[in-house]
């Protein structure tokens, strides 16, 4: 059998998000600038902008930034949609990627989908 795919980001509103001077930063810190964005800490809050950070990370594969992509699509975020089957296969994919981070959230997510007989 073939492997499956990567989880792949919800479509953005453009092609590809717009140019940033943030485009250059490391993992760690697109995912901090990215929890900025989305709480508002330090700039005014985008939600948007933290997705378009979020996945230019998992075009980098960036396993942080899968994880936090898949508890954005496990609560539902902007333009993500609540999906905790999606949000499995993306937390699932950063643990595989050796991001401990997402262990907990993937275990909600299961547990979640146990619960509504979704599995």
């Amino acid at each position: 059998p073939s492997p499956s795919p990567s989880p792949s980001p919800s479509p953005s509103p453009s092609p590809s998000p717009s140019p940033s001077p943030h485009t250059s930063y490391d993992a760690k810190g697109r995912v901090k600038l990215a929890g900025c964005y989305h709480n508002g800490l330090g700039v005014a809050a985008d939600v948007d902008r933290a997705i378009d950070l979020l996945e230019e990370g998992i075009r980098r594969g960036e396993p942080e930034s899968f994880g936090d992509f898949g508890v954005m699509c496990a609560n539902g975020c902007g333009r993500v949609p609540r999906d905790l089957a999606r949000a499995r296969e993306f937390c699932g994919k950063a643990v595989e990627m050796g991001f401990e981070g997402a262990k907990a959230p993937l275990a909600w997510i299961e547990a979640e989908l146990l619960r509504s007989g979704s599995v």
